[in-house]
């Protein structure tokens, strides 16, 4: 990947008299061979008008790589004590006290978090004002093997499935293994009745198609079956945000997709990296260009 390609994030940017973000080592390789701390703030800079719409009022987890992604990452839940005031942080209660954690509602939020390395933020699936009641369900599908084929028939099931139900979904690569089917949702049941609905429709594409899905949690058990990963839809559990860059080699990027890409035989979660997202996104049309203003209800089909 040429520098050019990203472009170059100045050292200082103001947003306004109370926000400003510096980036401090701007030189530092981040993803081997080449590509820095600067192209990363660079390419969140870029991208941030697509993709803090989806990060906004969602509690995050950031994903850190102090020395790189060939150093030791670590996932921070609380904001740390020297975060500026303009970061807007929310007091979740857990036992014996509470997390503060951030949630990221501008460009300048997420050019932060970037300089101090977080190269991929993780989002609940509810927003802070109603933490019990997520605005999306999310099917996490992971290949126990190198077979991404069966990712992708398991993934168009699922979609089948979900319009049976009259239930508009959206299809995402993680940018690290697998798929992320997503159902966006009006927050009108919690997480425990999401876990029971999709524990549901996970028994029947499971019955659907024994040979190549499990829902066995054990990896040793999993015999190469695509694993349907339930607990994403648990209260406090997280998915990567759209358009974030994964910790592996090129700076693969989490990308919302179009259905109709999902039956390409060449399609794997890591197709998209710095490199091409944005010869991609100047190319097509935004596949979850809906997707915020679409709220459904599964009142009725939990009670079924």
């Amino acid at each position: 990947m040429k520098k050019k390609t990203i472009g170059h994030f100045s050292p200082k940017k103001a947003f306004n008299k109370n926000m400003t973000v510096t980036i401090t080592h701007p030189e530092k390789i981040i993803i081997p061979p080449f590509i820095t701390k600067n192209h990363i703030v660079t390419y969140y800079e870029k991208i941030s008008p697509m993709m803090v719409p989806y990060m906004k009022d969602h509690p995050l987890m950031m994903q850190r790589f102090p020395q790189g992604i060939e150093g030791e990452a670590f996932f921070q839940k609380n904001a740390s004590p020297f975060f500026p005031s303009w970061i807007k942080r929310v007091q979740i209660p857990k036992e014996g006290g509470y997390t503060n954690t951030v949630v990221c509602q501008n460009r300048a939020t997420l050019l932060y978090l970037a300089n101090l390395n977080c190269l991929t933020p993780h989002l609940w699936l509810s927003r802070f004002d109603k933490l019990h009641f997520p605005d999306r369900l999310i099917i996490d599908l992971d290949p126990s093997g190198d077979d991404f084929n069966h990712v992708r028939q398991i993934a168009l099931s699922f979609k089948e499935l979900f319009d049976s139900f009259n239930l508009i979904s959206f299809v995402m690569t993680t940018g690290s293994r697998g798929l992320h089917v997503t159902v966006p949702l009006d927050r009108s049941v919690d997480f425990a009745q999401i876990k029971e609905f999709i524990s549901s429709c996970s028994l029947q594409i499971e019955q659907k198609h024994p040979s190549i899905v499990t829902r066995e949690i054990h990896k040793e058990k999993r015999g190469g079956k695509v694993f349907i990963d339930e607990a994403r839809n648990n209260y406090g559990s997280t998915a990567v945000a759209p358009y974030a860059i994964r910790g592996r080699a090129h700076g693969p990027i989490a990308t919302p997709l179009h259905w109709h890409e999902v039956e390409d035989e060449t399609l794997h979660s890591q197709l998209y990296t710095l490199e091409t997202i944005f010869k991609r996104i100047e190319t097509i049309e935004d596949p979850w260009k809906d997707f915020l203003q679409i709220k459904q209800s599964l009142s009725h089909l939990v009670k079924k």
